[in-house]
């Protein structure tokens, strides 16, 4: 019962903006196991901090503010987003009969098979966005979690934020659509498509949608960010 009225407190004056934002790397808290229930909030806990501090050195190199800020530059610039569109585009411009011949061409051994297997099964399902929100997730869980751990302030991950935020929402119609674009890039990243590990990858995208708790289901798409 303690752990659920701190659970309470934590969350306490949260907005629906940083809501929204905590929304945009929702699908990567659930995979770093933090709690739904109370938005995924931080627990001032020095151990917590080490792990994720251990995670961006080894997941992104990045152990100090100049690093982290070059890494969202790279982010900004293009991400995976740019690597996938070439391939959409070069993979719409062909038949039907001729993706599949150029898939299977692959060393199905090779991460480019999986990637091109993964552009074919969503280059008509997702928005000229593509999947640019695996990269803008992945942006805006970097802000969260350095500001947690300190290389910068909360103020300034909300504001780096707020930029990607508004580019996301112009450029997809809803979580769903969203949620789909994200799964599409961290497939493609993962260079993995064994039914086993796709369907993990779904499974923490439909509890999003599944639980009424969920950031998805309580903080509307379309609010606006501008004037929060």
């Amino acid at each position: 019962m303690g752990q659920d009225r701190g659970a309470a407190q934590a969350v306490q004056g949260v907005t629906d903006k940083q809501l929204w934002f905590r929304g945009m790397s929702a699908i990567m808290d659930e995979m770093n196991g933090l709690d739904i229930r109370n938005d995924y909030e931080h627990d001032e806990n020095e151990e917590e901090k080490d792990r994720f501090r251990t995670s961006l050195e080894e997941e992104w190199r990045i152990h100090n503010r100049e690093e982290l800020l070059s890494g969202l530059e790279w982010i900004r610039e293009g991400g995976h987003r740019v690597a996938f569109e070439q391939m959409r585009t070069f993979m719409n411009a062909l038949s039907e009969a001729d993706q599949w011949k150029c898939i299977h061409s692959l060393n199905p051994e090779t991460g480019r098979y999986h990637e091109y297997l993964v552009v074919k099964t969503y280059m008509y399902k997702l928005p000229p966005a593509g999947i640019a929100a695996w990269d803008w997730g992945r942006y805006a869980n970097l802000c969260r979690k350095s500001a947690y751990v300190g290389f910068i302030t909360e103020v300034e991950a909300e504001q780096l934020i707020l930029e990607a935020a508004l580019e996301a929402q112009s450029a997809y119609s809803s979580w769903k659509e969203y949620a789909v674009a994200f799964l599409a890039g961290r497939l493609y990243w993962l260079e993995q498509t064994a039914e086993p590990l796709v369907q993990r990858q779904v499974n923490y995208v439909r509890n999003l949608f599944v639980q009424s708790n969920s950031i998805y289901n309580k903080v509307d798409w379309n609010l606006n960010l501008s004037l929060q």
